[in-house]
């Protein structure tokens, strides 16, 4: 029944708001409808989904739509989206990935919609896009699964940031086996600081330890995670991220899920926070 679950095709609206120290607030709602062919390798999505940035004096909105493909029988497995942003500017962006040595190495390009993920109704209004090239590198251990990954984005303002992260999922379960604890660093650097997204010209690197917990069922599952971080060099400082999140499937065919999220740290020499939520409604069909 879960195999079927997820081979089935399937409609899925989304609805979230985030908010931070900036008093930036953010609503999106999305509708995504993903399918198989035949064969059940070949996956496709197309997406729609409106956002609204706001400052106290400021907003501004964007539309988009989106199309995905992952070919999991293919070889390097080979994956693409293209999307527009059909309310402002018409923009076009586009990217791919593919997978290497059985899926243990991804590398990705392409052009992103920069705006939008900067979650500023500045960087939305301006229609700010990036080149972003970056790999995912994952290695499974006997203590542990480790996951690396890098980004370079060249940004339309001239700007640029690179991130990178390291995380490990250990395997061992001191509390029991729905806690597993992980450890990680991050780092973010920027060319230059912008007042429309976060770029930390002095950098930005922290150490975090924290614990993932998990719980399922046929018809259910849940999560909860907790960690705390500790700065390494640059702008960053102490940090804690908490989250939570679940699925429930209120029929054979209906499921409901919600996640939200808080955190706490150190950006532009002053405390920054922010919190999110979202709740979706999936419908799977024949």
């Amino acid at each position: 029944e879960l195999a079927g679950r997820e081979l089935r095709p399937r409609t899925t609206v989304s609805v979230g708001s985030s908010s931070d120290s900036s008093d930036i607030r953010r609503r999106a709602v999305t509708l995504n409808h993903r399918w198989r062919d035949s064969t059940g390798s070949n996956i496709m999505e197309i997406e729609t989904s409106t956002v609204r940035d706001r400052l106290p004096t400021f907003q501004a909105n964007q539309q988009d739509l989106t199309f995905r493909y992952q070919g999991l029988a293919l070889a390097l497995k080979p994956s693409f989206e293209i999307s527009s942003a059909t309310k402002t500017s018409g923009s076009v962006f586009a990217s791919g990935q593919i997978s290497l040595f059985n899926e243990q190495l991804s590398l990705q390009a392409g052009r992103i919609n920069w705006g939008r993920i900067a979650t500023n109704p500045n960087s939305l209004a301006a229609n700010l896009s990036a080149l972003n090239a970056g790999l995912i590198w994952s290695q499974n251990l006997t203590f542990g699964r480790l996951l690396a990954r890098a980004n370079y984005y060249d940004i339309s303002d001239g700007n640029r940031i690179v991130t990178s992260s390291i995380n490990l999922a250990s395997s061992w379960r001191p509390l029991g086996r729905h806690f597993k604890p992980f450890v990680g660093v991050e780092t973010r650097d920027a060319k230059f600081n912008s007042p429309n997204y976060w770029s930390p010209a002095q950098g930005y690197g922290t150490a975090y330890a924290g614990v993932l917990a998990e719980w399922d069922g046929p018809d259910w599952g849940f999560y909860s995670s907790a960690q705390a971080g500790t700065p390494l060099y640059g702008d960053a400082g102490k940090s804690w991220n908490v989250g939570v999140g679940g699925k429930r499937w209120v029929a054979s065919d209906v499921a409901i899920g919600f996640s939200a999220g808080a955190l706490s740290s150190k950006r532009d020499s002053s405390v920054y926070w922010a919190k999110s939520a979202n709740v979706s409604l999936e419908k799977l069909w024949k």
